[in-house]
């Protein structure tokens, strides 16, 4: 059925079905990194993509991949609000499939329990720093650590569209293990 397809960068996806084998590190840095945070309501603009980087940086460097990884089935499925994603059981059903095929290909860990602590930190910074909570910002967090926080991401917002994708492909090869079985292959997966 052509409608179990959807075309990304370089390649046809089938989204009920895909293969480890075919998953494209320039199509998931691409599309992670034209995909908008929180569902749009983000700005300025943030990325998936950045949101990654910042989890990789904040791990230790065995977990770097896989932090930089762990929202990689998005750059297939898009990017979800939290509320409407505990509804869609059938989206739940995909992102942990395609969850699995990252794992598999990429040798990660991308639900290991650090890697979702660091996540979930940096997402209640995020949060607090776009000031995403209903209510006023103050309720975030105390307004001196907001601060703090709004200031980094300021100064420190990485890039974007094509300067995200080569940055976030960078990190990815300084993040392979370097006796990595599987770096061949996925790098000639480019």
């Amino acid at each position: 059925m052509p409608s179990k397809l959807i075309v990304v960068g370089t390649k046809y996806y089938d989204l009920l079905n895909p293969s480890h084998r075919e998953i494209s590190i320039l199509d998931v840095a691409t599309n992670l990194s034209g995909i908008n945070r929180w569902t749009g309501w983000c700005r300025p603009s943030y990325s998936v993509a950045e949101h990654s980087l910042r989890v990789a940086e904040a791990l230790p460097e065995h977990l770097r991949l896989s932090g930089l990884l762990h929202d990689g089935p998005e750059f297939v499925l898009g990017d979800v609000s939290a509320p409407l994603k505990s509804l869609l059981s059938d989206y739940q059903r995909l992102e942990q499939m395609w969850a699995a095929k990252f794992d598999e290909q990429f040798s990660i860990q991308s639900k290991n329990a650090s890697v979702m602590a660091v996540d979930h930190l940096i997402r209640e910074l995020e949060r607090s720093v776009f000031c995403l909570d209903a209510g006023s910002c103050s309720t975030c967090c105390l307004d001196s650590t907001r601060d703090y926080w709004a200031d980094f991401y300021r100064s420190n917002n990485v890039a974007a569209g094509a300067e995200m994708t080569s940055l976030f492909i960078q990190r990815y090869y300084d993040y392979l293990p370097k006796n990595a079985p599987t770096a061949v292959g996925v790098r000639g997966a480019l």
